[in-house]
């Protein structure tokens, strides 16, 4: 079982619904949970999808199983925006704010009022939240993501990630390196020493990296 970023994700019947755009993850078991998808043809924001709802995952397409609901996947990054203080506050200050928002017109028509009318120690009505709808402790690994030796050295980037089809565990990393001329390395999961979004630590030091020979693969 391959995933690739950019992969396009189908229904059943072929309609596209996105692209492939993170694995998440559980470090501790190296399974895979979800993919995020980013937003497409019928995506209108990036979603989680269960890994459970796919059917097959190669590296051009992905595909959803019969059952599965796209329509009902949460969003990646929800958003929430709460009051300030509570929602009574909230509602007086949205009062006050709109009899302030006369003021500002009155100020308009009669510039010659010096002082302004919003007080000095104004503050927003609601902050922002943003909560992710993946599990606790999973990681939303990038493909590109850095991959880097034990004393944290740039060995290369994540091109692909493979994973067994029947248990969703991921058994090796497909690293590009250089710049011009790209030789990609198979990594096997067990020499991971740590992994967040963005980066994936090995505990082996580069000598063994460039010692693996390259990597046949199609592409």
């Amino acid at each position: 079982m391959q995933f690739k970023k950019n992969c396009d994700v189908v229904t059943h019947d072929k309609n596209i619904v996105g692209r492939i755009d993170r694995v998440v993850l559980d470090p501790a078991t190296d399974e895979v949970s979800h993919l995020v998808v980013k937003k497409g043809v019928l995506f209108t924001e990036d979603k989680v999808v269960p890994i459970t709802d796919i059917e097959t995952t190669g590296e051009k397409t992905t595909i959803l199983k019969k059952t599965a609901e796209p329509d009902d996947y949460p969003e990646f990054d929800e958003t929430h925006y709460i009051p300030n203080a509570g929602v009574e506050d909230f509602n007086r200050r949205q009062t006050d704010e709109a009899r302030q928002l006369l003021w500002y017109h009155a100020a308009v028509k009669a510039p010659y009022l010096k002082s302004s009318p919003y007080p000095s120690d104004h503050k927003p009505l609601y902050y922002k939240k943003t909560h992710r709808n993946i599990p606790d402790d999973a990681v939303a690994l990038e493909e590109g993501a850095d991959v880097r030796d034990t004393d944290g050295k740039h060995l290369g980037t994540i091109e692909d990630i493979y994973a067994e089809p029947e248990t969703f565990t991921i058994t090796h990393l497909l690293v590009s390196t250089g710049m011009i001329k790209k030789d990609r390395k198979l990594v096997p999961v067990n020499w991971i020493k740590d992994i967040v979004e963005d980066a994936v630590q090995l505990h082996i030091n580069s000598r063994v990296f460039e010692s693996l020979p390259n990597a046949e693969v199609d592409k």
